[in-house]
């Protein structure tokens, strides 16, 4: 969660623990005391929202790792295929134009085409294992592809997580600060003669800001 978001967050929690420790000023069906019925839910979804942002996060930049190594190594063994098939089209003309593989970086390309490169190396497996290929090359060819594609699908699934997961924060906190005022007005009045209670009200709700950092330019002097 951004900052802003943290602090808000932080503040539905006092509002909540406010709420708890007053449970007898705002019984449960008190305006007031639905009000504060309603906070607790909100608390209760903002903790599930803010672990499956954090998992959904953690889980993305992993994913992306190890598709960003499986793309190294998917790509060394395609250009070994490659330069291979270039010898052999000295026995067998025209080898390595079966073996070419797209400069795009767009993933789905680079998968279809490793697949063809892999179907095509199987037909020609001997040819390749005769110049020292290890005789295991096309599958693990195939492992390295399956291994991309998985990591990329993954990194898919968790970056949907983490959109759909700050979109509720976002829209749990909408509903939290509309809670906020509607509260404000209630607690007031119950307390209006009560400075103490007001105090730790305002205390409760109150959002702190971050701190605004300000850059001090010194004028060169010519």
């Amino acid at each position: 969660m951004r900052d802003i978001e943290i602090r808000e967050g932080q503040a539905l929690n006092r509002i909540n623990d406010f709420g708890q420790s007053r449970a007898a000023d705002f019984p449960a069906a008190s305006l007031g005391g639905q009000k504060f019925a309603e906070v607790k839910a909100l608390v209760s979804a903002l903790d599930d929202l803010g672990e499956e942002q954090a998992n959904a996060t953690g889980g993305a930049q992993s994913s992306a790792e190890i598709k960003a190594n499986h793309r190294v190594t998917l790509k060394q063994m395609l250009r070994a295929i490659r330069q291979t098939a270039k010898a052999i089209d000295a026995d067998k003309p025209g080898t390595s134009e079966k073996f070419k593989f797209p400069a795009t970086k767009s993933d789905e390309t680079l998968i279809n085409a490793a697949r063809s490169i892999a179907s095509e190396a199987q037909a020609l497996a001997a040819d390749f294992t005769q110049r020292e290929m290890a005789p295991t090359f096309v599958a693990d060819l195939n492992t390295i592809i399956d291994g991309f594609e998985n990591a990329d699908n993954s990194l898919n699934l968790y970056t949907g997580k983490r959109v759909s997961s700050t979109a509720g924060i976002k829209a749990t906190l909408a509903q939290a600060r509309q809670l906020r005022g509607e509260l404000n007005s209630i607690v007031t009045n119950k307390y209006r003669n009560d400075p103490a209670s007001l105090a730790a009200w305002e205390s409760a709700s109150h959002v702190e800001r971050p701190p605004v950092s300000t850059k001090k330019s010194t004028a060169k002097k010519g």
